[in-house]
């Protein structure tokens, strides 16, 4: 394959002693013709999100909108095109496997997924990568985990069995979807147009089923998941302010100090070594 027909842009940040270590965010195209990557080993995690193309890897077929996460230390070999485009994470640290089983992703083994929210994941990949290119190291560096974070939550096994059956009722539905997208902007008007009813009327629905309005069901998705990652990482505040669907740091210790009564930091400092099972009780 002629070098000109594949393009790559790839930001390395090295090993560090850091929980978690980011030590790549990379972009690469592949023009008319096949590229054949590997067999190799990696001492770190990939993970990969096709946005054009197929990828053939490890038995699997990995098409658009769909990802794969190859496992550290394991063999690997795969090949792409025409017309491929990806972008991949390379990450690794004592917390890695952590954040992973946050996620209930496995990591003994290569898996395949499928993307939730796709327009989002891929607005959020090409911005976030054309910030990391034009950015001061650590900069890029906060730039790639918040990035990571945001997507690791959106991906679905492709195991069948892993698959849970959608839910019929339409509150139950606003509040799964609410579950699963917390990391992005939710619009409530959508969700209301979505299961064809008023804003008005979901409301009434929503907080009869829950007791807790549309948004505070978000907002409380949202710190369930900020504390279970102040009590199992050591990410820093911006970091998992962005990984929960907050852009401003501010706004997230001060919503975060709302329902806990505690900030971010003064909470990690108290439970990160024995996380409460409900600590607004």
């Amino acid at each position: 394959m002629a070098m000109k027909e594949r393009q790559a842009q790839t930001c390395i940040f090295g090993y560090t002693d850091e929980d978690l270590c980011i030590t790549e965010f990379s972009k690469s195209r592949i023009g008319e013709s096949t590229l054949s990557v590997g067999p190799y080993v990696r001492n770190v995690y990939l993970l990969h999100i096709v946005v054009e193309g197929v990828c053939r890897f490890s038995g699997f077929e990995i098409e658009e909108k769909e990802a794969f996460l190859t496992a550290k230390g394991e063999l690997q070999a795969f090949n792409v095109g025409p017309n491929y485009m990806h972008y991949w994470f390379g990450f690794t640290g004592p917390k890695a496997k952590t954040l992973l089983e946050l996620f209930d992703i496995p990591t003994s083994s290569h898996i395949k997924f499928r993307t939730k929210d796709w327009e989002y994941v891929k607005t959020l990949l090409e911005t976030s990568f054309k910030k990391c290119v034009s950015s001061h190291l650590l900069d890029r560096i906060t730039i790639a985990k918040s990035a990571l974070f945001s997507i690791l939550p959106l991906l679905v096994s492709c195991d069948g069995d892993k698959d849970r059956s959608l839910p019929t009722d339409e509150m139950e539905i606003i509040a799964q979807y609410m579950r699963n997208n917390y990391t992005a902007k939710v619009n409530m008007q959508h969700l209301a147009d979505t299961i064809h009813i008023s804003q008005k009327h979901m409301y009434k629905k929503f907080f009869k089923a829950y007791g807790v309005s549309p948004q505070q069901y978000l907002i409380d998705t949202r710190m369930d998941a900020a504390k279970k990652l102040l009590c199992n990482t050591t990410y820093k505040i911006k970091e998992i302010a962005a990984s929960v669907g907050y852009s401003s740091q501010l706004d997230f210790s001060n919503m975060f100090k709302k329902k806990t009564g505690l900030s971010p930091k003064a909470y990690r400092a108290q439970y990160a070594k024995n996380p409460p099972n409900d600590p607004q009780k």
